[in-house]
């Protein structure tokens, strides 16, 4: 804590104490004898260093009603709350805290966590190793199933696959129609490869209701394998009630705490708030089974390798902090979650900073940015953990970590491949790669290319126009995929994207009936295959076209060029509005 300029230390670090706990800016004449016991007292201070420490009595900290347990939201507004935005302080940030152990039993903690996972995975109850994961990329775009062709992709080789913390419902991929997909690819998955896999499914959600909605949803599709399911929370935006509500609703699922936004308060350029030391610690008294901890400065977020403490907090009977030492009386541990820029070159460096290699890993470009595809990527994760571990092991002789995983990689093609697609990190850790693995080819490598040719089937012909879900105010369909009558799929927009050349039954005849939808930024077809521009006009008809009554073209106003937001006409003189849809027919 640093004073404002012309204040004195001490006499802040009270003040702040004071709105901490029991505090008003004047004397009030109803303080009495047991208000000032449950003052927050200030017992350590050092001026030249800014650290100050304050201890706080239990009894100030609020219950519940229901069964007497403790509150972490009654915790944060007395430690972290008022304090914040005084005027006699410049900046004020929590490095560590500590529950003492009767009240640290008032707290639920996780009750699932890593081990459960490994008995899933049948890897024995301890010491089970990496959990290869990732999280589906892109992080938002695909619709339910494209995302379910790319989780059974990715199951071919890994374990776990997480919903990124945005992926939940959105129109385009609603929840009743992703997780049967989810369901389907994994049963898939597990038949072709023979082992279990674990998938994080997000319910985070403003209102309680809704999250407890989402979660048995989502269960009730999974149903025998439930138990492979993990519910993922946005914990910092949502909040400690939001993981109390997953935690005390689902206690048999594990809990993923996701942290997306605490570096608007975590990070060191930040000398408010408190640290992400503090705000971990904070998960697993509230009960998470797992959350995200960073990558130790050997991903692309920001931290440090002496990060390493977040881990032993999170997963030893006892550690220390920055300055206090936690025993968690027997309180279930939580998992570390990896996440951030890695890929199979930076996870031994990883392993060996942190000493082990039990952590869940979700490495999204790590695996889907691999040059083979995300089998081959999640692969070539796992690879990255044996590589390290033949290293410790010595099998490669008195070697430098490099060039042991260097020496792997010559008889492992998976992560070979991690070598050529990654090839910065590769210059960066690895020295010299390139002459020792006989590489001469190009600088960089691109990732494969993913088929979704065989994403879906064409929807079944039920007459008139079929559409994913109800339409839009006034019926515009927009960011929905529907189909022709004739089982023609149709793109985001409402156009077509794959007219066969030939239509047993085209219902389009006489002229060119389009749906009345939301063409908008994509280009279409007429059932004659004649192309559309964005705004649903023809662009580029035919001069011969078998049957197509219109041989003379598309009569369109000759002074609009793009028809973009313009009006213009189907060849049988229709006109179309704004959008690109057919109004009154003449």
């Amino acid at each position: 804590m640093k004073p404002k300029a012309g204040y004195d230390y001490l006499a802040t670090a009270a003040h702040f104490a004071a709105e901490s706990s029991t505090g008003t800016n004047v004397n009030v004449c109803t303080t009495d004898d047991f208000t000032k016991s449950v003052d927050a007292l200030v017992y350590y201070i050092d001026p030249d260093n800014e650290e100050m420490k304050i201890a706080y009595p239990t009894l100030l900290f609020d219950r519940n009603i229901t069964d007497g347990r403790a509150m972490m939201c009654s915790v944060l507004p007395l430690s972290i709350g008022n304090n914040q935005g005084m005027g006699d302080v410049e900046y004020g940030k929590i490095y560590d805290i500590y529950f003492p152990p009767a009240y640290l039993r008032l707290f639920d903690g996780p009750n699932c966590n890593v081990v459960d996972m490994w008995r899933i995975l049948n890897r024995g109850m301890s010491n089970g190793g990496l959990i290869v994961g990732t999280i589906i990329k892109p992080k938002l775009g695909l619709q339910p199933k494209p995302f379910g062709e790319a989780c059974y992709a990715f199951w071919q080789g890994g374990d776990f696959i997480k919903n990124d913390e945005p992926q939940g419902n959105q129109v385009f991929c609603q929840m009743n129609e992703c997780i049967p997909e989810v369901v389907k690819a994994m049963r898939a998955a597990i038949k072709e490869t023979g082992s279990s896999k674990l998938f994080s499914a997000n319910i985070t959600a403003d209102d309680p209701n809704e999250m407890i909605a989402r979660g048995k949803y989502v269960l009730s599709q999974f149903g025998p394998l439930g138990e492979n399911c993990a519910f993922l929370v946005d914990g910092y935006v949502a909040g400690g009630t939001a993981i109390t509500v997953a935690r005390r609703n689902f206690p048999s699922q594990f809990l993923h705490y996701h942290r997306a936004g605490h570096g608007a308060i975590t990070s060191p350029q930040t000398q408010r708030g408190y640290t992400a030391f503090v705000h971990t610690k904070i998960s697993r008294v509230i009960g998470a089974s797992g959350i995200h901890t960073g990558t130790m400065s050997f991903g692309k977020m920001e931290g440090d390798a002496s990060d390493k403490n977040i881990a032993f907090m999170l997963q030893d009977d006892e550690a220390d902090g920055p300055y206090y030492h936690q025993e968690w009386e027997g309180m279930k541990q939580t998992t570390p979650i990896i996440s951030g820029g890695m890929n199979a070159l930076r996870l031994p460096a990883f392993f060996e900073n942190l000493g082990h290699s039990n952590v869940i890993l979700t490495a999204g470009g790590g695996s889907f940015g691999h040059k083979d595809g995300p089998k081959p990527g999640a692969i070539s994760c796992r690879q990255g953990e044996e590589s390290w571990k033949e290293w410790k092991a010595g099998k490669f002789g008195d070697v430098s970590l490099s060039d042991g995983i260097i020496e792997f990689a010559k008889t492992h093609e998976e992560l070979k491949g991690a070598f050529l697609t990654f090839q910065k990190d590769a210059d960066q850790i690895y020295p010299g790669w390139k002459e020792k693995l006989g590489y001469t080819g190009e600088s960089s490598v691109q990732a494969a290319t993913f088929d979704w040719a065989k994403k879906a089937a064409a929807a079944p012909y039920i007459g008139g126009w079929v559409y994913a879900k109800t339409p839009n105010v006034e019926g515009v369909y927009w960011n929905e995929v529907g189909y022709c009558p004739d089982g023609t799929a149709m793109n985001l927009a409402g156009n077509e994207t794959n007219h066969p050349e030939k239509i047993k039954k085209d219902m389009h005849t006489p002229g060119s009936t389009l749906p009345k939808s939301f063409y908008m930024n994509a280009v279409g077809y007429l059932p004659d295959g004649t192309p559309l521009n964005m705004a649903g006009n023809e662009v580029n008809h035919p001069e011969k076209i078998g049957p197509d009554p219109h041989k003379n073209g598309s009569p369109l106003p000759p002074p609009l060029k793009g028809y973009v937001n313009d009006i213009g006409y189907t060849p049988d003189g229709t006109p179309m509005d704004k959008a690109g849809n057919l109004s009154v027919k003449k």
